[in-house]
């Protein structure tokens, strides 16, 4: 069994990345400056007295979700992970293609739904600020809260994206 890794000042964004990525927490990495200055990563998070998040303007949803989830991410392979000090190989891994796939539901408003599986969802950067009206609702399936989740608003879904599956022959 291996301890855990010494906190460091690259695990905080880490962290808040991947609340905005895989937990749903939007705008999560406009907490970073408040978190540091009271010296709070997500190594402690979840001892943090909620009242103190309050005060630090995070909300209750997302003080929830950034504890709950900090605690996986903490005793995972993420946190634990070295970084590469060179550019090139961050921006060779951007522009690889996925190979995870998530699972997703659609609830429509009138009822029923259906699930299917994607690419992970990724920020639209054509989005205007104003909510896409749907006749359903869109969720994705949660792996570290084991639970179905919002597709956070500002993000898109490929729904008919191709995979390559290195399984498949």
């Amino acid at each position: 069994m291996s301890s855990p890794p010494i906190p460091s000042p690259t695990q905080l964004v880490r962290y808040l990345k991947y609340a905005e990525t895989s937990l749903g927490v939007r705008h999560a990495l406009s907490y970073k400056s408040a978190l540091e200055l009271h010296g709070i990563g997500p190594d402690i998070l979840p001892n943090v007295d909620d009242k103190l998040l309050s005060d630090l303007g995070i909300s209750a949803g997302d003080s929830i979700c950034l504890k709950k989830g900090s605690i996986a991410w903490w005793n995972g392979a993420d946190a634990k992970r070295k970084r590469s000090n060179t550019s090139a190989s961050s921006v060779e891994t951007s522009n690889q293609r996925p190979s995870k796939r998530l699972s997703y539901e659609k609830r429509f408003h009138d009822g029923g739904g259906c699930r299917f599986s994607a690419p992970p969802m990724r920020k639209d950067d054509n989005d205007d600020g104003l909510p896409v009206e749907h006749d359903y609702d869109l969720f994705y399936q949660c792996e570290t809260l084991k639970q179905w989740l919002p597709v956070p608003h500002g993000y898109s879904v490929d729904e008919d994206a191709e995979f390559d599956d290195p399984v498949a022959t």
